[in-house]
């Protein structure tokens, strides 16, 4: 059976948000195949460190995927039975998906929990790894990130340099009355440059 090519990419289309649908129309001929790739693997979201290490291999041995990604998550599930939870997800620079993506445009970090936020306190080299090999991220997510410093969450927002949209929501800092030279805790060092940001959405964000 022959179906016009905007009838197929509007199944395509209505299924976009069910990957179980998405697989299952992959395999049903080969002309709904790339179509339904191309909607299956626009974004990818990895959940532990060894499913990012596992990235390696997946991408070498799936040439054809690195033309799809458009959006990268990093996503940190806090569980109740860790009391000491591991946020080392959001502490490494996955270089290598920053540079074997050509169509990446879109860089997500969030972390979920029930009962706390962790607290991140990134080191130096996060900031200039990501600077110096973010230049196709166009757009910026943070979500449920509770930052050690206040200079943390500037430094990494201005690693990526080449971003039109931030998004922010459940974002939270420590206070330290030294931080900044004493200086409010909201208050944006005058000598950095400002972003070239077109858009900005913010929600639910607090100090602490």
């Amino acid at each position: 059976m022959w179906l016009p090519t905007e009838v197929l990419e509007a199944i395509i289309d209505q299924a976009s948000d069910n990957p179980t649908t998405l697989r299952q129309l992959s395999l049903t001929c080969a002309t709904l195949l790339p179509r339904s790739r191309l909607r299956l693997f626009s974004g990818i979201v990895i959940r532990t460190v060894e499913q990012l290490e596992a990235s390696h291999d997946f991408l070498d041995s799936n040439p054809w995927l690195v033309s799809l990604v458009r959006k990268v998550t990093l996503f940190t599930i806090i569980s109740e039975d860790n009391p000491k939870p591991n946020i080392r997800l959001l502490d490494i620079v996955p270089i290598h998906l920053l540079n074997r993506l050509p169509n990446l445009l879109a860089w997500t970090m969030t972390s979920q929990s029930r009962w706390t936020i962790p607290t991140v306190s990134l080191h130096r080299s996060v900031f200039w790894r990501y600077q110096k090999h973010s230049n196709r991220i166009r757009r910026l997510e943070l979500s449920d990130i509770h930052f050690d410093r206040l200079s943390d969450f500037k430094r990494l927002v201005s690693a990526f340099t080449r971003i039109d949209i931030l998004a922010c929501n459940g974002i939270s800092f420590k206070w330290r009355k030294d931080e900044d030279a004493g200086s409010s805790p909201v208050a944006v060092n005058v000598n950095t440059p400002p972003l070239p940001i077109s858009t900005l959405t913010v929600s639910s964000s607090e100090i602490s």
